[in-house]
């Protein structure tokens, strides 16, 4: 489905990536007051990154009336914070932003059954048990994380791979964020979002080294569900 433009026998030549409309339709594309399906934003903290992620899940809820349930929250990275793990940190500052006001947290992690979305309570979940779920409303949090050498210990491209994951969870709406704000994937993301808002996207990149790719399939697909944007109202 996609047009290319460009030559990959030469290393290090710029290329061009293109998806017509016709080859990626997007379930809200023809609506005109829909807002932007794709946000980035870094903050200076990871207080500052779960406050602006609580309010924009309580825009979704109260504004937009999108079902709990259909909002995915995925927090990347391993690191620390305040003695607890990432995940654990994210899920108890949520739970006290959105709690007080009726909202509850589904720690997909804690529950021993294989429900991954209950209702009225937003879904937050690592990568690996989101594949193969879908959600209207997804939050990536941790975006810098990418970078992060102690973030899987593996390859860049391996981490990258988990991003992907997520950007793919959702059906409507994906809102990337992170902290420090410096960081190289930051600028790099803003360039992308950018490329890919007109209506004819197209993704600008150097061909790379063929040797210098590690290609890593994800083949878990077996919980996909067949769901319509009418299902997240």
């Amino acid at each position: 489905g996609y047009e290319f433009d460009g030559d990959f026998r030469k290393i290090g030549s710029e290329a061009i990536l293109i998806r017509p409309v016709d080859n990626s339709q997007h379930p809200l594309q023809d609506e005109l007051s829909a807002s932007d399906f794709i946000t980035h934003k870094s903050f200076e903290s990871k207080l500052d990154e779960v406050g602006w992620v609580s309010k924009k899940i309580r825009n979704d809820i109260k504004k937009e009336e999108i079902r709990p349930d259909k909002i995915l929250v995925l927090p990347l990275s391993k690191s620390k914070r305040s003695g607890k793990k990432n995940m654990d940190f994210v899920a108890d500052k949520l739970a006290d932003n959105l709690e007080p006001e009726g909202i509850e947290i589904n720690r997909v992690w804690e529950e021993n059954d294989k429900k991954f979305a209950k209702d009225g309570e937003v879904t937050l979940s690592g990568i690996r048990r989101a594949k193969g779920n879908e959600a209207a409303s997804v939050y990536v949090l941790g975006l810098d994380s990418v970078t992060e050498e102690g973030w899987r210990n593996k390859p860049e491209v391996h981490r990258r791979n988990q991003l992907f994951v997520a950007l793919t969870r959702s059906r409507a709406w994906v809102s990337l964020t992170g902290t420090n704000p410096t960081n190289s994937i930051h600028s790099e993301v803003n360039k992308i979002v950018e490329e890919i808002r007109p209506p004819s996207p197209e993704v600008t990149f150097e061909v790379p080294k063929k040797d210098d790719l590690t290609n890593e399939l994800e083949s878990d697909t077996k919980d996909i569900n067949n769901t319509k944007l009418d299902d997240y109202l």
